[in-house]
């Protein structure tokens, strides 16, 4: 089933299943058996496989998800998302904004691979079967993370949490490892626990603009700016396909609203970023959806930032900058402004010669 969800998950199931044989023939059981045991995966992925797809063919959607696959999805792997700063770089950032979980991430993996290695090494390196099989799932799922996949927190945090299983099931039944383990945990958290004790009876309440950007840990989504472009857009009376978010850190906007975008290119930036080659089709797509009124960008998203002395706080001190003034008078299209976010009166006709005035694109 979750490889629905993520195709990757391929390569975890076949790391642990793996390691199970190794642990099952250590034990003296027949190929035999392990050929029934395959078998009986074979047929319930088909099985799972077979009911997704009827499920995709009743909602009519199997036909473009084949077409994604087999001439769209070959080109997301190798798309350059990170410009001049490099895949390294992101990847380190991204380290740094999950601290401390990923201090337990690093120290976890040369554990989580001697534990995977062990049933195939022999007796003399044998860990504890269950040890064995977390540590081979998260072996497989660090290294379709970090190779496989884009530098996103979402494809790091199941292997953050396999590696504090295996932390604790390494130091349990040891006075010292678990008492050290633990302190280094406590002092590790503590500034972190410390900080959202101080919110922790607000998270019980509807949460509120102030309190997301409170809790954010690190800054991408300006709830607190966002909101009023979404109470501008409501008092409008906009209807699903109205409004074309086209900044991929308004994207809140359409849960917040319950509004559906107006073509199937719902994150344009990356959908631009991802299939280069399909520039033409993307930009057409967005320039003929018939019921589009507004669309929304984030300066700070388009490398605008506030001149000196100013901030976002106060957009209303300082102009746009000189360059939407120029000869299509984006600055004219300005409907509504909050902080970086901007709502523009825009038919979908004009996204095309938008995204090439003021974007990389």
């Amino acid at each position: 089933m979750a490889v629905w969800l993520k195709p990757h998950m391929v390569l975890v199931a076949v790391a642990v299943w793996l390691t199970g044989v190794a642990l099952a023939r250590g034990r003296g059981t027949s190929w035999r058996t392990v050929g029934a045991d395959l078998a009986g995966l074979v047929v319930g992925g088909l099985l799972t496989g077979g009911a997704g797809i009827a499920a995709m063919m009743a909602a009519g959607v199997w036909s473009p998800y084949v077409t994604h696959l087999t001439t769209w999805a070959g080109e997301y792997p190798g798309a350059d998302m990170y410009g001049p700063f490099g895949r390294g770089l992101f990847l380190l950032a991204r380290g740094w904004q999950n601290l401390p979980w990923t201090v337990l991430y690093v120290v976890a993996l040369p554990a989580a691979v001697a534990a995977a290695a062990g049933p195939f090494l022999g007796r003399r390196f044998a860990a504890t079967p269950e040890r064995a099989l977390l540590g081979a799932a998260l072996t497989a799922w660090a290294a379709q993370a970090f190779l496989l996949q884009h530098v996103f927190d979402y494809a790091h945090l199941p292997a953050i949490l396999l590696a504090v299983a295996l932390l604790l099931d390494v130091a349990a039944g040891r006075v010292w490892p678990t008492f050290a383990l633990g302190l280094i945990a406590a002092a590790a958290h503590a500034p972190v626990f410390a900080d959202r004790l101080t919110v922790w009876q607000r998270c019980f309440d509807a949460p509120t603009p102030a309190l997301r950007d409170r809790l954010a840990r690190f800054e991408r989504i300006y709830w607190a700016e966002l909101q009023p472009a979404v109470d501008f857009l409501t008092a409008r009376g906009v209807t699903d396909g109205q409004v074309n978010v086209l900044s991929d850190t308004g994207l809140p906007l359409y849960t917040l609203t319950g509004l559906t975008p107006p073509t199937r290119y719902y994150i344009p930036r990356n959908n631009m970023l991802a299939y280069r080659s399909r520039h033409p089709e993307i930009l057409a797509a967005l320039a003929v959806a018939p019921d589009q009124r507004y669309a929304v960008v984030n300066l700070a998203g388009l490398r605008w930032r506030p001149p000196d002395g100013q901030t976002w706080k106060n957009p209303d001190a300082w102009p746009l900058p000189a360059d939407w003034f120029g000869p299509r008078r984006w600055a004219d299209r300005v409907a509504f402004r909050s902080g970086r976010y901007l709502v523009l009166a825009m038919p979908a006709a004009d996204v095309p010669a938008f995204l090439a005035d003021v974007s990389e694109f």
